[in-house]
């Protein structure tokens, strides 16, 4: 599917980036942007990060933020209306992962689904790079079924209430080792600027690799 960089936001990624050291990978997924739209914000994969099987972020110090469509698009799983777009991602560990499996329902109000994040963390064995793969589907008109996501074979190990996952304009954390990963969904109270601005951030401010990393990148 068509992914497209965002310019202007591009620009200021990387002014904000700029000059700063080496740093663990980060990613950024924030669905308070304008609809029907989800934002990645992404750097220092020095395996790459893919979205839909087409890389989009490669290396360091290569900040990109890129926007796909939360709409159903022809190749793509979609549920209720909604695609399900996959991503991964491959980047130094400097340190022993956490093994994770989680896929969180976030619910409105109402007691729909709005969003749906899945992620696994695992290493690599032969490389001992760590890899992050997931997938993210957040509602178009109205709230997913819970009925429908479980046809799909998509079950929740953890259910959030929006209230309680994005209370003061904050993000749902999912980082692991030398990797800063978070997750906005798109609730009313949320200013758009204000999220962005956490990937803004996220992108110049997170944490700094092992000195001693000499991996080459994988391409």
């Amino acid at each position: 599917m068509k992914v497209e960089v965002t310019a202007g936001l591009f620009s200021l990624v990387v002014a904000l980036a700029a000059s700063q050291p080496a740093r663990a990978a980060f990613v950024s997924i924030n669905d308070a942007v304008p609809d029907p739209n989800i934002a990645f914000s992404l750097n220092d994969f020095e395996g790459g990060f893919q979205i839909n099987s087409l890389i989009v972020q490669e290396g360091l110090h290569n900040p990109k933020t890129v926007t796909i469509s939360e709409l159903a698009t022809p190749g793509i799983t979609a549920i209720d209306g909604a695609a399900e777009n996959d991503f991964s991602a491959v980047w130094i560990l400097g340190g022993p992962i956490v093994p994770e499996n989680e896929t969180v329902f976030f619910t409105e109000p109402g007691g729909g689904i709005s969003d749906v994040l899945h992620f696994t963390y695992t290493t690599d064995a032969s490389t001992g790079r760590g890899h992050l793969d997931g997938s993210v589907i957040s509602d178009t008109e109205t709230p997913l079924s819970v009925a429908d996501l479980n046809a799909a074979g998509i079950f929740a190990t953890k259910t959030l209430s929006e209230a309680t996952a994005f209370a003061g304009g904050k993000a749902f954390d999912f980082s692991n080792t030398n990797i800063t990963a978070n997750f906005t969904s798109d609730v009313p109270e949320a200013s758009t600027w204000a999220m962005l601005l956490i990937g803004f951030a996220g992108l110049g401010l997170a944490g700094y690799r092992r000195a001693s990393a000499k991996t080459s990148i994988v391409g």
